[in-house]
């Protein structure tokens, strides 16, 4: 349960502080970050505006990786945070249930 915990924590951070800037005349895209959690994980953008973030990293016409990230994106915020109170309240009965035994 604490890696499943773990899990969606790093995809919740994934989430909310990451963002794939798409160029509009160049087919390079990059990943950066964001600082606002709750705003749009993907813009189109002319090629020199992405000066303004801290680029984690870039490739040509599509990153690695990027469906598990076009799913990570596609899975609601409230989705990930709810599983994750779950997961928490379920360790906290457990470990009341283990305490009182």
């Amino acid at each position: 349960m604490k890696l499943l915990k773990i899990l969606i924590i790093i995809l919740l951070v994934i989430k909310c502080f990451t963002k794939i800037l798409i160029c509009q005349d160049d087919p390079t895209v990059f990943m950066v970050l964001k600082l606002n959690p709750i705003s749009e994980n993907y813009s189109y953008i002319n090629y020199l505006s992405h000066n303004s973030y801290y680029v984690l990293f870039t490739d040509e016409n599509e990153m690695i990786g990027q469906n598990i990230l076009n799913f990570i994106y596609e899975i609601p915020l409230i989705l990930y945070i709810s599983i994750l109170l779950v997961l928490i309240f379920l360790n906290i009965k457990i470990q009341k249930i283990m305490y009182n035994s």
